[in-house]
C-alpha cells in the first residue's frame, strides 16, 4: 500500500498526516490545531472523507474520550439486541453491569484495534499514527451515537426492556413502531460502517483492505454478546 504527500519543493515522498516535509521542512498544508466538532460532525454527513482527513490533520484530537464512551454505551445495547434476535432467547441483565461492562469492552476493543492497524499498517509499508487511527474510528461511529440520544428514549418509552429482551418481542408488542425502529437503526449501523470504511481508505487508498478491516472490528464489536453470555 502506498499513501504519500510529495512535497512540491523537493519531491521527496511524506506521510498523509504530515504538516511539514520530512527532507526539506517545508510546510506541506495548513496548520490545524484542534477539530472543530460542530463543523467536523456535519462534515462527517457531506464529505466523509473531508471529515476524516481534518481529524487526521489535528494536532488535538477533541472529543474523542467522551465519543468513544457513547459509542461504547451504544455498541453494547446493539449487540445485546443482535444477540437476543438471533437466540430469540431471555437474559438475566443487571443493567448497569451490562452497559459498563459492555462500554469497557468496547472502548478496550477499539483502543487495541487502532493499535493493531497501526501496526499491520507498517507492516505493509504505509506509515499511520495510533492517535490518528483511534480517533477516525471513534468519529466514524457518529451515527450510531445519534441514535443513542434520538431512538434509545423513543424506544424505552415504546417498548422499555422488552427492546431488548425476546419474550415478548418489541414487533409483538407494536408491529408497525418497531419495525420503522429497527429500520432506522439498521441504516446508522450500517451508516457507521461505510463511515469506518471511509476512515480507513484515507489512510490506505486501498478500498479491499479498507472494508475487511473494517468488517473484523464490526463482527467482533457485535459479537459481545456471544463471548459475555456465551
Amino acid at each position: 500500500m502506498k499513501n504519500v504527500v510529495v512535497c512540491e519543493k523537493c519531491g521527496a515522498e511524506n506521510p498523509v498526516y504530515r504538516l511539514t516535509c520530512k527532507e526539506c521542512n517545508s510546510f506541506l498544508r495548513d496548520r490545524v490545531n484542534n477539530i472543530d466538532f460542530w463543523k467536523t460532525f456535519w462534515k462527517i454527513f457531506e464529505s466523509p472523507d473531508k471529515a476524516f482527513f481534518t481529524i487526521i490533520y489535528a494536532k488535538n484530537k477533541n472529543m474523542v474520550v467522551p465519543l468513544i464512551i457513547l459509542a461504547g454505551i451504544k455498541t453494547a445495547l446493539v449487540s445485546l439486541q443482535i444477540k437476543t434476535m438471533i437466540t430469540s432467547a431471555n437474559f438475566g441483565i443487571d443493567w448497569l453491569t451490562f452497559i459498563l461492562s459492555g462500554m469497557v469492552f468496547a472502548v478496550l476493543l477499539l483502543v487495541g484495534y487502532a493499535y493493531l492497524i497501526t501496526r499491520l499498517n507498517k507492516i505493509f509499508g504505509l506509515e499511520t499514527r495510533f492517535k490518528d487511527n483511534l480517533a477516525i474510528y471513534t468519529y466514524a461511529f457518529v451515527p450510531l451515537i445519534i441514535t443513542l440520544f434520538l431512538l434509545l428514549p423513543v424506544e424505552f418509552a415504546l417498548f422499555g426492556e422488552y427492546w431488548y429482551l425476546a419474550n415478548p418481542l418489541s414487533a409483538e408488542i407494536n408491529p408497525a413502531a418497531a419495525h420503522i425502529l429497527l429500520f432506522i437503526e439498521t441504516v446508522m449501523l450500517l451508516w457507521s460502517f461505510v463511515l469506518l470504511i471511509t476512515a480507513n481508505y484515507v489512510q490506505t487508498k486501498n478500498t479491499f483492505y479498507s472494508v475487511i478491516v473494517s468488517l473484523i472490528l464490526c463482527l467482533i464489536l457485535f459479537g459481545a454478546p456471544a463471548i459475555i453470555y456465551g
